[in-house]
């Protein structure tokens, strides 16, 4: 993670040290010594914040701290695997959840980890950014299903189609060399989880081009 010095401001501390103009690795703007960006001793806006502070808020929820980090490092650290799929595509979180009160506001709006199955936060829309309303605490299993490639012109998941003459979804599969007919839905997602639970118990294993499932 880098901060960008954008330009000296004019202003002096009351020591007479320069001080300049700043941006995040969060995208945040906002005003440095520029000593401290000399010595590299400011690592943030603030978005970062160190365990035990905030009348230890993050000790106490540490759990959910590194699930918040992870979502600022994979949306605005480069070097952090992952970024491609996240900050990469333009993805960012919300202001509310950045800054010094970011993770109070995150916590307070996603709450705690409903289980110790829920370990990470799921964009609903992986098309959109992390907000509280596009935000749900989720297993392994229901993120990876949330995050499977688009695989045709009418579905993003592995086959599944809309049947544009019954007004419904339908399902099937290559299985040995055959197609398999699994049925027709009325919810995309019960079409998606049809197909790969045919899928799974056939071959015993996910389809390669997926990551494995954790469930």
């Amino acid at each position: 993670m880098k901060l960008e010095t954008l330009r000296n401001t004019g202003k002096k501390t009351k020591s007479g040290g320069r001080i300049v103009l700043v941006k995040c690795f969060c995208g945040k703007e906002f005003e440095c010594y520029k000593g401290h960006m000399v010595n590299k001793s400011r690592k943030s806006c603030g978005c970062i914040i160190k365990n035990g502070t905030k009348d230890g808020l993050t000790r106490k929820h540490n759990k959910e701290y590194r699930n918040y980090m992870a979502m600022i490092y994979r949306c605005y650290n480069p070097s952090r695997n992952g970024y491609e799929r996240y900050g990469g595509k333009g993805i960012k979180v919300c202001d509310r959840w950045l800054g010094d009160n970011g993770f109070t506001n995150y916590l307070q709006d996603m709450g705690t980890r409903p289980s110790e199955k829920h370990q990470t936060v799921d964009r609903i829309d992986s098309t959109k950014n992390y907000s509280p309303d596009n935000c749900r605490w989720a297993t392994y299993r229901e993120q990876n299903l949330n995050i499977l490639p688009h695989k045709n012109k009418s579905s993003k998941w592995r086959g599944v189609g809309w049947d544009k003459f019954r007004n419904k979804w339908k399902a099937s599969l290559k299985i040995d060399g055959k197609t398999k007919f699994l049925g027709r839905f009325i919810n995309e997602l019960d079409a998606k989880e049809a197909a790969l639970e045919v899928y799974y118990n056939h071959y015993k294993q996910w389809p390669p081009e997926y990551k494995e499932l954790k469930i």
